[in-house]
């Protein structure tokens, strides 16, 4: 029993997520897979009508009568007229709800049902409205308190399964059952043997009116290892009906000696039709452990928990764990799942048990209204499942929400984790249909309590669709093996039947042990020896659809390193690696120009006040340094073509020594000494090269290149000044040289704006790590043509390049 301290219980509602219309115009991210859906009919928890009732909540504490409050919450989008009747009680309010806003209706404490197998006639509690509306069910008694998300009229169905929890003796598990029109032949088969004797596994019925409802207990028994619970208890109709399921007060898990402390749970249920294949449990933020349930409708209903096969169920049985991670739960015909807290001294001293019915990722929604209990001692959290390439468009109150903490779910599609929240109404909403529930953990005066709901989901009854998808494969490189994943699991994919390599070279796998129906696997594939492999690699799922890829294990001509290549279908050979790869580089050039001119363009013996005999330009060399940049593809077999892009200066000083040697006398020595003046000319301004290169591997990591290169001129400007060669300690006057400064032209107008050469070399690459490599290369080149329009200038070069890699 819990620790007597009093607990002011704040009422809370969950605002359903279908509140908004979803706009197809705003979808940023396109569907999880192409499958569409088929929907007869979509439905949701709001609606016009419900027929809701209150079941059996623990009753003393201490052998003192403790007070019962049962309170609706009802919210709207819009203004709506709304009714609450319980006709057995006289009991009726007309209220007006305001748009986006929420208000609360105590009812009567009689309206709790406390009997067993008897037909309560009108007791049921009646709403209807002018508006769509959600309404949430509040059964409170000190420390034992639950509440429920109520579905209206338009999304009950005739066939039912009940999730409840095993006995806490002296507290059973228990149902009811509300007609929601008369004359309604309701069939039970229980589990177990009820409060009023009817046996196990034997239906029997029962005949409701409009607004009736009819309350079943478990009988308790108190042998040693008795198991008294109600979950899979069949209900069938010929009308539609309301169900509700729960424990009058459970310890969870169940076990001897209990865990304190007790809760009530209730749920009402979904029907049948709306059960779902594919499921996903996180973690509770901050306990240690939870307790999950699947339940089956159907025999031979295979369940698979982290794509292992946990067994196969028959039409009402269950599955019952515990666990501290997230799963995944698979199964190939519709089940229904539960995740429940655990008692507050399960380790962890937070919160309480609670229950949450899971909502089958087919039925997500892309948009949530909640809200959080009013404000006290609660830890708030709200957990979200959703598309990993959505993630990013998750909106917490129209702000990015904080999704740092999630984790991918092992190698589904999908990412969950949980955010701590404020106390209020939230709003969540992402581009992909997510799935979402709201709980909290009462702590201070608010210890041993929990609360825990569903954020809603939709009720979408399906056409039976065929399987006719193949299974998808990733591949990923990981350093020399290569990563394998399986998937088959959209919508209404059957799960994976086969894998098989019916051809294979070279090539080592181990594919873990499966069962056919898997929803995901994977394993990796090593090379068997350090030699060229190839196989064919072919996945068959239930329904027949088959996926065949070529593996090849191939050298890369460029890296001289072994890498693996995939590509769809079989391929009889398997090519060497293609890439595109990007770089950039230095390039150490040696410049050997020919010339032969003495004038050219504006340079001729008008840059000199006197008259001078002037001399032709002598050859020259030198060196210079450039940066590149280099893009690099692949053309056929070993043959590569690269584009570079460099800016340089065509390095070089030319002499021209004047042909006249005239006389000049020393006024230190009195002596005649010879005298010659030249000119010196430098070119300063850049140009723009373009090279396109071939590259082919005789060997790996060897290859020789050639190609063209062309350049454009994006300056003309020179260095172009008159000099002293004899005697070589005489200098002009600073007169002299500010004269021949203003009429020496600082730009050669007859040098060609572009030019074309030819070259050819070797290089050399390395594969450094990842997918870098570094290379060097070596080469000569020749200009095809002068450099200027008026004389002969040639030019050839030697480079050096030195420079890396980076394969996209």
């Amino acid at each position: 029993m819990k620790r007597n301290q009093k607990i002011f219980l704040f009422t809370f509602f969950i605002l359903l997520g279908n509140a908004f219309a979803q706009n197809p115009d705003e979808m940023q991210i396109p569907p999880l897979d192409s499958i569409s859906r088929h929907r007869l009919e979509l439905k949701n928890p709001e609606g016009t009508e419900f027929w809701l009732t209150f079941m059996k909540n623990y009753t003393s504490i201490d052998s003192k009568p403790a007070p019962i409050l049962l309170e609706l919450f009802i919210t709207s989008e819009q203004d709506a007229n709304v009714s609450v009747e319980i006709k057995a009680l006289n009991f009726q309010k007309n209220i007006k709800i305001n748009g986006k806003t929420v208000q609360s209706i105590k009812l009567d404490t009689l309206a709790q049902i406390v009997s067993s197998e008897i037909i309560e006639p009108l007791m049921s509690v009646h709403i209807t409205s002018d508006y769509p509306i959600s309404v949430y069910g509040l059964n409170r008694r000190y420390q034992t308190t639950d509440t429920y998300i109520g579905l209206p009229t338009r999304v009950l169905g005739t066939s039912y399964r009940a999730m409840t929890y095993t006995m806490s003796a002296p507290l059973v598990p228990e149902l009811a059952i509300v007609g929601t029109e008369n004359n309604t032949y309701v069939t039970i088969t229980p589990t177990v043997e009820t409060y009023a004797g009817h046996p196990a596994k034997i239906p029997f019925r029962v005949t409701l009116n409009k607004g009736d409802v009819y309350q079943v207990f478990a009988k308790e028994d108190l042998r040693a290892g008795a198991n008294v619970d109600l979950t899979g208890t069949l209900i069938t109709a010929n009308n539609p009906i309301s169900v509700f399921t729960g424990h009058q007060c459970a310890y969870v898990p169940s076990r001897q000696p209990p865990i304190t402390a007790c809760n009530h749970l209730v749920e009402q249920m979904p029907p049948i039709s709306s059960w779902g294949k594919h499921y996903f449990i996180a973690k509770l933020k901050n306990r240690s452990f939870y307790t999950w349930r699947i339940l089956a409708n159907e025999d031979s209903t295979k369940v698979f928990i982290n794509s292992q096969l946990v067994g196969m169920l028959k039409a009402g049985d269950w599955f019952e764990g515990n666990s501290n991670e997230n799963i995944q739960i698979r199964s190939d015909k519709p089940v229904l799942v539960a995740q429940f807290s655990q008692g507050f001294k399960n380790g962890d001293n937070i919160g309480d048990p609670m229950m949450i019915l899971i909502s089958p990722t087919q039925q997500f929604l892309e948009r949530y209204r909640f809200a959080t209990p009013i404000n006290g001692e609660w830890n708030h959290y709200v957990t979200v499942v959703i598309p990993t390439r959505a993630l990013n468009t998750l909106m917490l109150d129209k702000i990015k929400a904080p999704t740092y903490d999630f984790e991918q779910i092992g190698i589904t599609r999908y990412s969950i984790g949980s955010i701590q929240i404020e106390y209020g109404t939230h709003s969540l909403e992402a581009a992909m249909p997510f799935g979402m529930y709201s709980y909290g953990f009462g702590y201070g005066n608010d210890s041993y309590d929990a609360y825990g709901n569903m954020g809603g989901q939709s009720f979408v009854d399906y056409e039976p669709a065929n399987d006719t998808i193949a299974p998808g494969i990733e591949f990923i490189s990981q350093d020399d093996q290569l990563r394998v994943i399986i998937r088959d699991d959209r919508e209404f994919d059957t799960g994976i039947n086969k894998i098989t390599f019916p051809e294979n070279t070279n090539l080592s796998y181990a594919i873990p042990k499966y069962s056919g129906g898997v929803p995901q696997l994977e394993f990796m594939i090593t090379p068997s020896t350090y030699n060229s492999g190839r196989a064919i690699l072919e996945i068959t799922d239930l329904a027949g659809n088959k996926n065949t890829q070529t593996i090849c294990y191939s050298i890369n001509s460029s890296t001289g390193k072994f890498e693996f290549n995939t590509s769809q279908g079989i391929q009889k050979t398997c090519e060497a690696y293609e890439s595109t790869q990007i770089g950039m580089f230095l390039n150490l050039g040696y410049f050997m120009h020919s010339l032969n001119f003495i004038n050219s363009g504006n340079i001729n013996s008008s840059n000199f006040s006197t008259a001078r005999e002037l001399g032709e330009f002598q050859d020259a060399s030198a060196a210079g340094v450039s940066f590149g940049v280099l893009a690099s593809h692949k053309i056929i077999n070993k043959l590569y073509g690269t584009a570079k892009i460099t800016l340089e200066t065509l390095k070089g000083k030319f002499e021209a020594p004047d042909q006249s040697i005239a006389h000049y006398r020393d006024p230190i020595t009195n002596q005649l000494v010879p005298f010659q003046e030249g000119r010196m000319l430098e070119l300063s301004g850049l140009n723009m090269n373009l090279y396109l290169q071939a590259e082919y591997y005789f060997i790996p990591m060897f290859y020789g290149l050639g190609g063209i290169s062309t350049y454009y001129y994006l300056s003309k400007s020179i260095d172009y000044t008159s000099k002293i060669l004899t005697p070589n300690y005489l200098e002009y006057t600073p007169s002299q040289i500010e004269e021949m400064n203003a009429r020496m032209p600082k730009k050669l107008n007859s040098l060609s704006s572009f030019n074309l050469s030819g070259y050819v070399g070797a290089g050399f690459s390395y594969p450094i790590r990842y997918n870098f490599k570094a290379f060097l290369e070596a080469y000569y080149q020749d200009y095809f043509f002068n450099l200027i329009d008026d004389g002969d200038w040639g030019l050839s070069k030697i480079s050096l390049l030195l420079g890396i890699k980076y394969y996209l």
